[in-house]
């Protein structure tokens, strides 16, 4: 956080600089050295006040220019001046070595006819909307309240609230403290000797049964917040006494529940195992009946045929 505060300390610094290196820099080449236009390298910069180049260029709009560009060709956006000597940004229609001819995006018709001499510079780029923030920034006013505004920012951000810089260090800060405290000793002791003996022996006495009032009250305080907490315990006793009475009875259910299942499940299993054992009797039985009557089925067939026998035996003898 504090190299943080370090870093914006400084760019805050680096814009009220700048901002002033530009306003006297403009100053002193448009009033003092009587140029038409301040440059920096050959570069300037220009507020745009027409319509005349829109939409390339619009009202508002902050463009900057070469001054030492010389080769021009048609299709150029160029600043020149006009014939009332003000600044004019256009586009070239058509050069030569001595006469060239202008005309803006927005217009129907081209510019007059002018001398090569009165070009300024060529367009390099724009700003859109920062022509406001020129304007302002060149007025007096508003530069002083930003650079106060600037400052005190700073001060601010790079102190504490008594005022001390924030970047001292540690023996610093406390040599400051220690120089402040021998400063301030005497006077605090020469306001206590003369308060005491100021204040009369009533005032004691009140400030002495205030002080016993309150600790009066402290105390009570302390003995409503013990009964408190003996009754939060008791009901906290209560409470979970309740919770292993209801425990106690949901797991005596569930084993009452488990064995009377288990109950059902044995009879259901000896149902069962009776229901098989008659079955295999019955059907036991069944076979047993079928067996004894074909057997008596054959010994029946079986007189017969041997009956039919005798019977031809007798014929043949006959």
């Amino acid at each position: 956080m504090k190299l943080v505060k370090n870093i914006f300390i400084k760019i805050i610094w680096l814009i009220l600089i700048l901002l002033v290196t530009f306003n006297i820099y403009n100053f002193v080449s448009i009033n003092v050295l009587k140029k038409d236009i301040a440059s920096i390298n050959g570069y300037a910069i220009l507020e745009v006040v027409s319509g005349s180049m829109e939409p390339t260029i619009k009202i508002g709009d902050i463009i900057v220019i070469n001054t030492k560009k010389t080769d021009y060709k048609a299709g150029d956006i160029i600043t020149f001046y006009d014939v009332n000597g003000s600044f004019v940004t256009h586009r070239l229609v058509n050069i030569n070595d001595t006469k060239m001819t202008t005309k803006g995006d927005a217009n129907d018709s081209a510019d007059e006819e002018m001398d090569t001499k009165n070009i300024v510079g060529k367009y390099v780029t724009k700003i859109s909307g920062a022509g406001k923030l020129m304007a302002s920034l060149k007025n007096p006013f508003v530069m002083l309240l930003i650079l106060v505004i600037g400052i005190v920012s700073c001060l601010l951000m790079s102190t504490d609230e008594n005022l001390i810089p924030k970047d001292l260090t540690d023996e610093e800060k406390a040599y400051l403290e220690y120089k402040k405290l021998s400063k301030e000793k005497p006077k605090k002791d020469k306001d206590k000797k003369q308060e005491v003996k100021e204040e009369p022996k009533e005032i004691i006495i009140q400030e002495a049964e205030v002080i016993g009032e309150i600790i009066e009250v402290s105390v009570e305080e302390l003995e409503t917040q013990e009964k408190e907490s003996l009754i939060l315990r008791e009901q906290l006793k209560e409470e979970l006494i309740q919770e292993l009475k209801d425990e106690l009875r949901k797991e005596i259910r569930q084993e009452n529940k488990n064995k009377t299942n288990n109950k059902k499940k044995k009879k259901k299993y000896y149902r069962n195992q009776n229901n098989n054992q008659n079955y295999k009797n019955k059907t036991n039985n069944n076979k047993q009946q079928r067996n004894n009557k074909n057997n008596s089925n054959r010994q029946n067939q079986h007189r017969k045929n041997n009956k039919g026998h005798n019977k031809s035996k007798n014929q043949t003898r006959k």
